[in-house]
């Protein structure tokens, strides 16, 4: 069944709601999952922001300087990681948080701009562990 207007609607509506409950979320997010089989993913434009990008490469600098390559190693990775999400949200002309959905995964862009988006945030880093604890059984 394709994913329609109204569920993409329905789940983007819980960013701003009022009167947010995280079993009404959990109840809506289990029932789209199940109708669609769809794996998602929390992308975080709040924390790889341009911000922590110029840290890195100032880190990535001194590090280098001071002869700490692989902390180096480790600042430059995180600084790719900026530059792609940085990428990311230009091409995708992300102003705000929201739900997309695109070729079979549900992705939820968070920029820390939604009422109720740091809840929605920390119920998708909850499930993803769940799921890794499950996996690693």
């Amino acid at each position: 069944m394709a994913v329609t207007k109204q569920e993409m609607i329905e789940l983007n509506d819980f960013l701003e709601s009022d009167n947010f409950e995280i079993e009404k979320f959990d109840e809506a997010y289990q029932s789209f999952q199940k109708r669609h089989s769809i794996k998602a993913e929390l992308i975080d434009f709040e924390y790889y922001n341009e911000q922590r990008f110029e840290e890195a490469k100032k880190q990535t600098t001194i590090c280098i300087n001071s002869q700490k390559y692989e902390e180096a190693s480790s600042h430059r990775d995180i600084r790719k990681k900026c530059q792609k999400h940085i990428e990311a949200k230009t091409k995708l002309q992300i102003e705000e948080s929201n739900f997309r959905y695109e070729q079979d995964f549900l992705f939820y862009s968070y920029l820390g701009t939604a009422k109720n988006d740091k809840l929605i945030r920390e119920y998708f880093i909850k499930e993803k562990q769940a799921r890794q604890k499950e996996e690693n059984k």
